[in-house]
């Protein structure tokens, strides 16, 4: 939540339902930002009172994204029964997965949930590669024809889905297949594409390379085009800029972050003054 406003101006919740973090998490995602908890001290999970608690403070709140630890699959259950509190008061929920154990977790994710109160399901695929999944995930082999099954269920039951690939070098070329296998097999036109975080790979000796300058830039046309010829809805990060965007960045963009020389790494929404 935002520090600098009023409860009563909150109408957005990002929701971590426990401090587990990557310790929990059913990948190991060797990129991964969620440090887990401090060692040595017990971990929180939360309560459905706190919930209760949370929808008090907020009169104003209207969307509300789950994470579990941060991945749904972790705590399924009380995923379920937090959604239901606040769809309960009438606030939009989302999730976001790996696609870990995905169909059983979508249905036990949205058991008895009105459709028509979740925004979105999110399935973070990087690849359709199996094995380069597998690498990038830190885990065992997921299964991409049981998220194919997931996703079919979520979209007969009325639940908007959009996939949330992250690239990195190892990755960089796989959007294309990706948007297109999607698009083709299940009409997906939402795609929400993250640069592999800079924030992860400080002091870790991680075996991931950022896409070059370049190569984004060259990406973002791409995809922009595609995105055009086939009337998509694509969220893509403005790095590398040039001083001119940069400066249009500065007059129109809401950052969460302190810019850095000629690179923003989260803009989030066009101000509304």
């Amino acid at each position: 939540m935002n520090r600098d406003v009023g409860l009563e101006k909150v109408t957005d919740l990002t929701l971590y339902t426990g401090t587990y973090g990557k310790e929990k998490c059913s990948c190991n995602c060797i990129g991964c930002t969620q440090d887990g908890y401090i060692k040595g001290k017990k971990p929180y999970q939360g309560t459905i009172e706190q919930i209760k608690e949370i929808i008090k403070k907020l009169p104003n709140l209207e969307n509300a994204y789950l994470l579990g630890n941060p991945d749904v699959s972790v705590d399924t259950e009380f995923c379920n029964k937090a959604a239901k509190e606040f769809i309960k008061n009438n606030i939009n929920v989302m999730f976001s997965s790996s696609g870990f154990k995905a169909y059983s977790v979508i249905k036990k994710l949205t058991e008895g949930l009105d459709a028509k109160y979740i925004s979105y399901m999110s399935y973070s695929i990087d690849t359709l590669d199996e094995e380069k999944m597998s690498y990038l995930k830190g885990t065992k082999k997921l299964d991409l024809k049981e998220i194919d099954k997931a996703i079919e269920f979520c979209i007969e039951n009325g639940i908007p889905v959009k996939i949330q690939p992250t690239l990195w070098e190892i990755n960089q070329d796989d959007y294309y297949d990706i948007i297109e296998y999607y698009y083709d097999k299940f009409g997906i036109k939402w795609f929400t594409f993250h640069a592999g975080s800079f924030e992860s790979l400080k002091n870790k000796k991680i075996p991931l390379n950022h896409v070059k300058p370049q190569n984004w830039k060259r990406i973002v046309k791409d995809i922009e085009e595609i995105a055009k010829q086939k009337n998509l809805k694509i969220v893509l990060p403005r790095i590398f800029l040039n001083q001119e965007q940069m400066n249009l960045c500065q007059k129109t963009i809401h950052t969460y972050c302190a810019n850095r020389g000629n690179r923003i790494t989260n803009l989030v929404r066009r101000r509304s003054d």
